[in-house]
């Protein structure tokens, strides 16, 4: 075999060697690209989920650094995110400064890798509004960072229903105790369970003196009307 003939062989297998590496790097790229589009995807699908979450989501870091917050967030305090990332929630408005030592201490106990909540917060939105909320939190880690995610949910109406439940309460309350007929609840066997004050006033017993104990048993009814 002549020298170039050597030398063309020589660079043939080279050719092919590198041809070879080629579609090595080709089929590692293409299975890169594969893994860069599913990790778009996810994250996409994260942002969406995030976002469109009904309740407000956020992320800080450990020393209470806002690093994102979710559209329902932005709604309940009334700032954009932007206005707030890279900025703690301890040196900001948004608590009341009577309810900062909690705060401070919930994240004292995320620092510790320890939930917290629900517990009942304030927020002093943008245009000076208070919201009552409810925030749990729960220190993960993000991109090998510690970071805290914080969920608040706005109770605006439940604590409306609770005050117009506690209000409808005292309203039948006082109808109940004033009314110009004697009421009493007892249950199936006899046992009183609550008294108007007109009761008290027909009978001589007092609330204490009866609630919790069988008409049948107490001085209250003639012989003959007992078995009635």
């Amino acid at each position: 075999m002549s020298e170039n003939e050597k030398t063309r062989d020589q660079l043939l297998g080279q050719i092919q060697a590198l041809e070879q590496k080629i579609v090595e790097l080709e089929g590692k790229r293409t299975i890169q690209h594969e893994i860069e589009g599913e990790l778009s995807i996810l994250q996409e699908k994260l942002r969406v989920i995030f976002d469109l979450a009904p309740d407000a989501y956020y992320i800080n870091d450990l020393a209470g650094t806002f690093i994102d917050g979710s559209r329902a967030a932005e709604s309940v305090i009334g700032y954009e995110r932007e206005e707030l990332i890279g900025k703690s929630f301890l040196k900001l408005n948004l608590l009341p400064r009577e309810e900062l030592p909690r705060a401070a201490k919930n994240l004292a106990q995320n620092v510790l890798g320890k939930p917290t909540g629900p517990d009942e917060f304030t927020i002093i939105r943008k245009d000076g509004q208070r919201v009552p909320v409810e925030i749990r939190t729960q220190p993960t880690t993000l991109g090998g960072q510690k970071v805290v995610l914080g969920i608040a949910r706005d109770i605006t109406e439940q604590k409306q229903a609770e005050e117009e439940l506690l209000s409808s309460r005292e309203r039948l309350n006082i109808l109940f105790q004033n009314a110009p007929d004697a009421y009493f609840i007892s249950d199936l066997t006899g046992v009183m369970i609550d008294q108007n004050k007109e009761i008290e006033n027909m009978l001589g017993y007092k609330h204490e003196e009866i609630i919790g104990k069988n008409f049948f048993k107490l001085n209250i009814l003639s012989p003959g009307d007992l078995p009635r």
